[in-house]
């Protein structure tokens, strides 16, 4: 995934997601995939 594609803060955002452990992640790649690929 290029998260260079996604605004600024919408990347500071996902870099510091904390890493799940009692479950599965609330975020998965294929949900942001189309974001990422839309180019303002």
């Amino acid at each position: 995934m290029w998260i260079d594609n996604l605004a600024p803060d919408v990347q500071e955002y996902f870099l510091f997601v904390p890493n799940t452990v009692n479950s599965r992640d609330p975020i998965k790649a294929a949900n942001i995939r189309p974001v990422a690929k839309t180019l303002n």
